[in-house]
């Protein structure tokens, strides 16, 4: 299989462990890519790195959930669903709600990257719907920290579906309300507003989407 390659800015960051873990063990060589990983020291760089071409892909946190206007090009890879979860000692302890109502009850793991951590509408396909305002017990911005709180039983918490999935299976976390669901959200591949895309850029994107549709199957 030809391999191309792929210069990829990311910040030296946890979020960063699915690409650096790819190169190591070869991943990326297994999908014809090879990852050419260089760090940024800020945001901002990356943003620059990404946009002035110094890179083809850049490793971002926004892509996930719910854009913001911009000049970029965003391409969605995936959609995902909002699920309620606990640790199964949570639940034990505290009962297992049959209603949104009663989430407000329980600790919650507060996400401070979103807009509004704290308020959730829930909804049914009856049409029937449920505003709930979380009683916030920890706070944190990076989302593997909150499920790993969420598993130690710090508090309920809700993350996207395809990163508790393995959880819930295993039964290290029970997933909440299930008559009930939040918005979905979005997988996006976001390139720079250039006519000009490498073939190393657009194998990465298919692989990626690839990998996805995988996960969430």
């Amino acid at each position: 299989m030809r391999t191309v390659t792929l210069p990829v800015a990311y910040m030296p960051l946890v979020d960063a462990a699915p690409l650096i873990v790819a190169r190591e063990i070869g991943f990326d060589h297994a999908e014809g890519v090879s990852l050419d990983l260089r760090p940024a020291p800020s945001w901002s760089s990356l943003r620059d790195m990404l946009a002035f071409g110094h890179v083809d892909a850049a490793h971002l946190l926004s892509p996930i959930g719910w854009l913001a206007n911009s000049a970029n090009v965003a391409r969605k890879l995936a959609d995902f669903q909002q699920i309620v979860v606990a640790s199964p000692d949570l639940v034990e302890q505290l009962g297992r709600p049959d209603h949104p109502e009663r989430l407000a009850a329980f600790p919650f793991v507060e996400h401070r990257a979103l807009p509004n951590p704290l308020s959730w509408k829930f909804s049914k396909a009856t049409g029937e719907t449920c505003d709930v305002k979380m009683n916030p017990a920890l706070r944190a911005d990076v989302t593997p920290a909150i499920k790993v709180m969420a598993i130690e039983g710090a508090g309920i918490s809700i993350l996207p579906d395809f990163f508790a999935k393995r959880e819930i299976e295993n039964g290290t976390l029970i997933r909440l309300v299930r008559d009930w669901a939040l918005p979905t959200g979005g997988i996006y591949a976001v390139y720079p507003p250039t006519q000009f895309r490498s073939a190393a850029t657009k194998r990465f994107a298919e692989m990626f989407a690839e990998r996805l549709r995988s996960s969430l199957a």
